[in-house]
């Protein structure tokens, strides 16, 4: 019995080092000078005063902070990691639906704009242009120029370096000339039909640097306000020329090569590069955030060869565009617009145009504005968050290997695009809701190695009536097929003045490009389900992996490779007016599929089962197409209390059949 007691004492030290909880406050007496030991009793006096101060002395494996109510105005870098099965959490203060420890990284500056004149540059005079000194930041012993100013949070648009110097890729303006134009000033763009596109709207703000002198900046509003009346105005740093091409580590929380860390209940704002997840960091997770940053919400990697990130989860946030001009809860936001020329259309493709080339790189590649930005994320997940405004919801330039998208809300949005897919990258189970292109397939004519299979599946893409796009495979014109695996099934695609279009198919195609079991409604005037086609591409059999058991609104491609099982109707299924409710298909689409969850054969060729769905998953002798299967019977189960014998009465059961398997 001793010798028990001895050993059990023993233990309880090594077992409380595992589990041991720190508090962050603001109260009377709160000091980083507070021990650890003090920091976990949660009482005014005994907290931590920084997060970054509990981070660095009292994070580890196992450890969780606790962050109670506050504004915390630091840049956050991830100093300690967990280990598997023992995270190390960091954990913000919510009630209800609202978030109370808020993390603000942006540094304010003083109200002291002056107005420019003439003598600073030609025109300026009697324009409303301001202009103020700020100097670089100091981070880690490097500098970083201001890529970020914010009115109240809300971010101006920064007209980056080459542009303030010189004409620009798009056109023969300089930055001083987009400084000076008059708030009615407008431009016409035929490559998209927009014509007399207001220059400011959607904007509202500007900003850019004296290249002569680049810590002196000027600062325009649309409506030629005075920013010193506007309440608080605070700046962030960025890449040097803040083109936006390669984030840097000047994030407003960093998280390098570390692991194992959970950041949860927290509404962070601001930062150029909001949370950036980056050098070999694995097993990292963002959960039940609200993230309002500026041009990067979440980076997943950076293009600059560290190694790649791996495993982390990005589960619940709310992102948000923080703009000065548009964004949820304004007059204007993004979405979709395409072939349509009225007010909407006009101030969402003029968002568009200065983010891709008035703010972005310089040869116009990378619009600015995302929500998830993916460099090499193998085997991440994006799921189960709120994507509301701004430019691009996920933005993958190389995704890595086992990588899922899954239960997400997009909405208003110019784009969703990947780049480099990667192997068995799944995007399934979410809502699209107007966005310009709802997803884009860049590049795919490069054929990465390895090649990459994707599966897009049990998705809801609407978009109004004649209006933008359903699917966009854009191909970066290497003349030859598509030799990746893209799998599209069980979706429901509904509105757009385009259906799923794919561009450039001239004499080459996309022999494992797979469409079955997909409602493709496209607008009114388009009526087509598939666009694109060349004579070549369309006439050879091979050129085109299949296309079959869809349910389409108006025509389905004539096409070698066109099964025989596709239904075309001359009737809408779906409003275009409004996002459906319900996204059950009518009778001319139920018990018509095909079952996918076992081997088939499309356009002469087999194929194994598709990842997704199990056996059994519809009701009927077939699928319905679409997205949504018949709701699986059900029997009522009604069990009596054990008898003396200490047997049950079982009288009947319940019992549900089919329904699908999480991936």
């Amino acid at each position: 019995m001793m010798i028990l007691l001895i050993a059990l004492f023993c233990l309880i030290p090594m077992f409380s080092s595992y589990a041991v909880t720190y508090y962050v406050g603001q109260g009377a007496g709160d000091a980083d000078s507070n021990s650890c030991t003090t920091a976990q009793k949660d009482a005014d006096g005994s907290r931590k005063r920084t997060i970054q101060n509990a981070i660095d002395n009292c994070g580890g494996a196992g450890n969780t902070i606790i962050v109670r109510a506050g504004t915390y105005n630091e840049r956050l870098t991830i100093t300690q990691s967990g280990s598997s099965g023992s995270p190390f959490v960091i954990q913000g203060t919510r009630s209800g639906s609202s978030w109370l420890s808020i993390i603000n990284a942006n540094t304010t500056i003083a109200n002291d704009w002056v107005l420019a004149t003439d003598s600073d540059h030609s025109g300026f005079s009697g324009k409303n242009i301001y202009k103020k000194t700020i100097a670089n930041f100091s981070i880690g012993g490097n500098s970083y120029p201001v890529c970020g100013l914010y009115i109240n949070n809300e971010a101006a648009a920064r007209i980056r370096d080459e542009a303030m110097a010189s004409s620009w890729i798009y056109s023969t303006l300089t930055g001083f000339q987009m400084l000076m134009a008059a708030s009615g000033d407008s431009r016409d763009d035929s490559s998209y039909g927009i014509t007399a596109s207001p220059y400011w709207e959607g904007i509202e703000a500007t900003f850019g640097p004296e290249p002569s002198s680049p810590t002196k900046y000027y600062l325009r509003l649309r409506n030629g306000a005075n920013p010193n009346t506007l309440g608080t105005l605070s700046i962030a740093p960025g890449p040097t020329g803040c083109n936006n091409n390669n984030p840097s580590s000047a994030a407003s929380i960093l998280m390098n090569a570390v692991n194992y860390v959970t950041l949860r209940d927290f509404d962070i704002v601001g930062g150029v590069t909001t949370v950036l997840i980056k050098g070999g960091a694995s097993n990292n997770q963002l959960v039940s955030n609200r993230i309002r940053g500026g041009n990067y919400r979440v980076i997943l990697g950076t293009p600059t060869g560290e190694p790649s990130t791996a495993n982390n989860v990005i589960d619940g946030n709310t992102m948000e565009a923080a703009t000065y001009g548009y964004g949820p809860n304004k007059s204007v936001n993004t979405g979709a617009w395409e072939a349509a020329n009225d007010a909407a259309a006009k101030a969402r493709y003029n968002i568009y145009f200065y983010s891709k080339y008035v703010i972005a790189g310089s040869d116009g590649s990378e619009s600015v504005d995302n929500h998830i930005t993916s460099w090499g994320a193998t085997g991440s997940q994006v799921r189960n968050n709120t994507f509301n405004g701004g430019i691009n919801g996920f933005h993958g330039w190389s995704n890595g290997n086992f990588a899922y998208i899954n239960n997400n809300t997009f909405s208003n949005l110019h784009e969703n695009m990947t780049y480099a897919q990667g192997t068995d990258f799944r995007i399934y189970d979410n809502s699209f809701t107007n966005i310009d292109i709802p997803w884009r397939w860049q590049g795919t004519d490069m054929n990465w190695a390895p090649l990459q299979s994707v599966y897009f599946f049990r998705n809801t893409i609407w978009n109004p009536g004649d209006r933008s796009y359903l699917m966009y495979f854009h191909l970066n014109g290497v003349n030859q097929d598509v030799l990746g695996a893209f799998n599209i099934y069980h979706n429901s695609f509904v509105g757009g003045a385009y259906g799923i279009v794919i561009a450039n198919a001239s004499g080459f195609g996309f022999p494992n490009t797979l469409l079955v079991d997909n409602i493709i409604q496209g607008g009114t005037s388009y009526q087509r389900a598939l666009d694109g086609p060349a004579s070549t591409f369309c006439s050879t059999a091979s050129k085109f992996g299949g296309f079959d058991y869809n349910w389409t609104y108006g025509s389905v491609p004539t096409c070698a490779w066109t099964g025989g099982s596709n239904i075309a109707s001359g009737s809408t299924m779906f409003s275009t007016g409004t996002p459906p409710v319900s996204w059950s298909p009518t009778a001319s689409a139920q018990n018509v599929g095909l079952n996918i969850a076992s081997s088939f054969t499309v356009n002469s060729r087999s194929y194994a089962a598709l990842p997704g769905f199990s056996p059994g998953y519809f009701t009927g002798s077939r699928p319905n197409i679409g997205a949504v299967q018949a709701a699986a019977p059900v029997v009522t189960v009604t069990i009596t209390a054990p008898t003396s014998s200490n047997t049950f009465s079982v009288s009947t059961a319940t019992i549900t059949l089919g329904g699908n398997a999480s991936p």
